[in-house]
Parts: structure tokens; C-alpha cells; sequence
């Protein structure tokens, strides 16, 4: 039997849901994952003012942090997440960090930080193979994991000498941009969050013949995710899922533990 460390991620953290997930095992749920690849404040109420206050609660608890890192660095969201990162492993707040900007993690390699750097799957998720040199580039940059999709490629990174977090729960996202779509189906601006509500639509994707769900940045497909059990144990399971509920519901049925 595989041992399972899972790692789990929200779509909206509040204090009041983390409390919910804290009650959990750490066999049962071993870490957190804080952070939007997208928009802060689509995660927290409160944008990232919100993501220290979390993840000192979750350290307190014993679980382990993980902070995913912006998809798209532009100035000043660069400046802003080397702050926060410095922060967060400067109080000892964040075990691992999940990042796909070869510029953030040659700088943070340069800065010698000491938290660790594992490759997102918003790096990789466009494609659909991967390849030894690629990953031996990104060992050079001082990445310590990688975050996969493909049970194949567990074993082989794993015998690189990096750890492998398995994305084994997680909606299908189709596409995604650097603009918010709700922003531009409705033709306004957001204002902190406030346009999150209405990420609730569907449209027709006539070519794939999908029904996709709008998610802020993303479209995914309107259909439940499954669940994917690896042959070969790597080091973490990642789950993203809307709510503490969800987690509750995952865990019974997946019998995760």
C-alpha cells in the first residue's frame, strides 16, 4: 500500500475553513497549499494580507506549507511575491514553494534562500511530455521537486533526486490567460475580488464539444474530477478542491488515509 502524505488546497481559504481542515490528521491531510496561481484575492478575502495569518495557523497546528507562487510575475507582483516569500521562510512560516518563473527561481537561487523550490504544474500542464534535459535544467536552477499530472513520471524525476508531488485531484482546466475572463465577459473592472461571485457560468466549447465552467482566470471543464492512484508513491498527493465540504466528502469516498 502506497503511504499517503496529501496536500490540500482551497479554492478560498478563510481562517474559518482552515480551522475545518486543521481538524483533520496529519495522516490524513499533512499540509496546506496557499497561494492563487492567479488573482490573491480570488483565495483570500483579504488578498494576500490573509496568506501569513494562514500559514501561521497552519504551522501551529504542525502541518506542513506550501506557497504557490503567481502564474504571471510582471512588476510589481515580482517585487511583491520576493517579499513574501522572504517573510514567510524568514518566520519560518513556508516548507516548500511552488513556482513556474525560471526568473523568480534563478533569483531565489541566486538569493540562497533556504526554503525549497519545487516546479509547478502550471509550468508543465501545456505539455504533454517532458523530457531529461528539461528537468536536469531545472535541477541546475536549484529546483529540489517537481509537481506531475502523469503517474509515468514519477519514478524516473523521482530517481533524478527530486522529490514528486502528484497532482491526483484537480479540476480539468482547459485554458487559461492573464486576464480574468469574468472581467471580460462582463466588460468591468474588479475590484478586489468582488466579481468572484459571478464566476459561476458555464459556456459551450462548440469545437470540444465541452461544457466549460469560468473560473477567474481559467476555464475548466464542467464535469467531477477523478481521482488518480499511482502504481509508483510519490512523495506528496496534491488535491485543489472549492471547500473544506469538498474535503470532507473527498476523504470518505477516496478512503485517504
Amino acid at each position: 500500500m502506497i503511504a499517503k502524505k496529501l496536500l490540500v488546497g482551497l479554492q478560498c481559504w478563510t481562517l474559518g475553513e482552515l480551522e475545518k481542515v486543521l481538524q483533520f490528521s496529519n495522516e490524513q491531510v499533512a499540509g496546506i497549499i496557499l497561494g492563487d496561481p492567479f488573482c490573491e484575492f480570488r483565495m483570500f478575502p483579504h488578498g494576500n494580507w490573509d496568506l501569513v495569518a494562514l500559514a501561521k495557523s497552519a504551522k501551529g497546528a504542525g502541518k506542513t506549507v506550501v506557497y504557490q507562487t503567481p502564474v504571471y510575475l510582471t512588476h510589481p507582483r515580482f517585487e511583491n511575491t520576493v517579499s513574501a516569500i522572504q517573510h514567510l521562510e524568514n518566520n519560518g512560516l513556508c516548507d516548500w514553494i511552488l513556482a513556474q518563473d525560471v526568473g523568480l527561481i534563478s533569483y531565489l537561487h541566486d538569493a540562497a534562500m533556504r526554503t525549497p523550490v519545487s516546479w509547478s504544474i502550471w509550468g508543465t500542464d501545456r505539455t504533454s511530455s517532458i523530457s531529461y534535459s528539461y528537468v536536469n535544467f531545472l535541477i541546475s536552477l536549484g529546483v529540489r521537486g517537481m509537481e506531475v499530472v502523469n503517474p509515468e513520471w514519477i519514478e524516473p524525476i523521482n530517481h533524478l533526486g527530486l522529490q514528486v508531488l502528484m497532482r491526483s485531484y484537480a479540476p480539468t482546466v482547459i485554458t487559461y490567460r492573464h486576464k480574468c475572463y469574468v472581467e471580460s465577459f462582463f466588460n468591468i473592472r474588479c475590484n478586489m475580488g468582488d466579481l468572484c461571485q459571478k464566476s459561476k457560468f458555464q459556456i459551450k466549447d462548440l469545437r470540444r464539444n465541452l461544457r466549460l465552467k469560468v473560473n477567474g482566470y481559467v476555464l475548466e471543464v464542467d464535469a467531477p474530477s477523478l481521482f488518480i492512484q499511482p502504481s509508483f508513491a510519490p512523495d506528496w498527493f496534491t488535491v485543489h478542491l472549492s471547500d473544506s465540504q469538498q474535503l470532507s466528502d473527498f476523504l470518505g469516498e477516496s478512503d485517504f488515509s
